[in-house]
């Protein structure tokens, strides 16, 4: 009971959707990948192995199958999501190259299935694996009933930091990428590009687990370069929310780095930058008067994550200055390689992490389309 209590815990300080979540840092219930590698070091080379498959050509299943393996998907927002679409896309892909017989249950807004317990209807469907691609409350209530039960194998989906109340019980697989470590990548380059006096402000998530990790791990990674952040605000994970408060940080300092946290973020502080650039053409200043004068940037900027469908233009002609690739079809590929390896009795690795590059305007637009494509080297025919 005490393990199911901290689950539930745990999801709440995902959502911070209690007062008291807001206060607490959810670091402390889990693991970063290298203390997850000290504590089991026969891990990691079962997790190198399987960073070399997925990157390679697909090997069929050695073996026949007498029905098809049965994958449910629980969802975070829309099945017709940009990040949705790639990882249903790149995992049936995969499965089709590795020869595979699937069948698929796509469970998205749990809280609007017209029944009174969503895990009494994923027990009748009775799948093999359940891939839960976000802790909230409403999956992690399924999640934990799952567990408890032990006949379904879980797999984590973009959460690659290991959780300490589970060490004992864990899922089957952790697939992710190392937020910390991009976002100290991220303010590296940031300090090394932004002249000395540039203004720097942020906006973050109220609270939960990507705020704790990526958010704050990007604040603290400035601070350790002593790049102090004047203006720090806490907005909703959505495009006008960010798009609100950019603007009013523009009003009072239109040549700002803004820094976006997510990708919804992203596209509101894209937008504000654009509009307030229509609307103040004068206030826009040359490459050559960025050089010529002490001070900060040209003009505002941002920075993405590589979810953008105008990812390329927007590096090139000014709004962002810097984007954080994930290599988003390879989690997808990890997780329908680990499903092949446990259908063949292998044994796999409990965490993958994935790869994550920095796509900047130093490159030429022919390498940056080149790194898109490697990123959704599946599913790059949705964008």
């Amino acid at each position: 009971m005490r393990r199911l209590f901290c689950i539930k815990l745990f999801a709440l300080l995902l959502l911070g959707v209690c007062s008291s979540a807001q206060a607490m840092n959810v670091l402390p219930y889990v693991m970063s990948s290298q203390d997850f590698y000290r504590a089991w070091p026969d891990q990691r080379p079962l997790s190198e192995q399987l960073s070399a498959v997925v990157n390679s050509p697909a090997d069929p299943i050695n073996m026949r199958q007498v029905s098809p393996v049965r994958v449910s998907f629980l969802l975070s927002g829309k099945a017709s999501s940009i990040e949705n679409k790639s990882l249903l896309l790149s995992f049936k892909r995969r499965m089709k190259e590795l020869g595979i017989a699937y069948q698929i249950t796509i469970y998205d807004h749990l809280q609007s299935l017209k029944v009174a317990n969503p895990f009494e209807l994923i027990k009748k469907e009775k799948p093999n694996y359940l891939v839960a691609t976000d802790l909230n409350v409403m999956q992690s209530h399924v999640v934990e009933r799952v567990l408890q039960q032990g006949k379904i194998k879980v797999i984590f989906f973009n959460l690659s930091t290991p959780l300490k109340n589970w060490k004992y019980q864990p899922p089957f697989m952790y697939v992710g990428f190392n937020q910390l470590k991009t976002v100290q990548t991220l303010a590296s380059y940031l300090d090394r590009q932004l002249p000395k006096n540039t203004k720097l402000a942020a906006l973050v998530l109220p609270s939960g687990y990507l705020n704790d990790l990526r958010c704050n791990g990007f604040l603290d990674a400035m601070a350790s370069r002593n790049r102090h952040i004047g203006d720090v605000q806490a907005v909703a994970n959505n495009e006008e929310a960010a798009y609100v408060a950019a603007r009013r940080i523009l009003r009072k300092t239109p040549n700002a780095f803004i820094f976006s946290c997510t990708q919804s973020i992203s596209n509101g502080v894209v937008r504000a930058i654009k509009t307030y650039h229509n609307s103040h053409p004068h206030q826009v200043k040359s490459k050559a008067e960025r050089v010529s004068e002490e001070g900060g940037l040209p003009s505002a900027q941002t920075n993405s994550w590589g979810l953008s469908v105008h990812e390329v233009d927007h590096l090139i002609n000014g709004p962002v200055m810097v984007s954080s690739l994930f290599m988003w079809d390879d989690l997808a590929i990890a997780v329908a390689e680990g499903i092949k390896g446990s259908m063949e009795g292998k044994a796999e690795p409990m965490l993958y992490v994935g790869r994550t590059m920095i796509m900047s305007p130093e490159q030429d637009s022919t390498s940056l389309h080149l790194m898109l494509q490697q990123a959704y080297r599946y599913s790059a025919v949705i964008w």
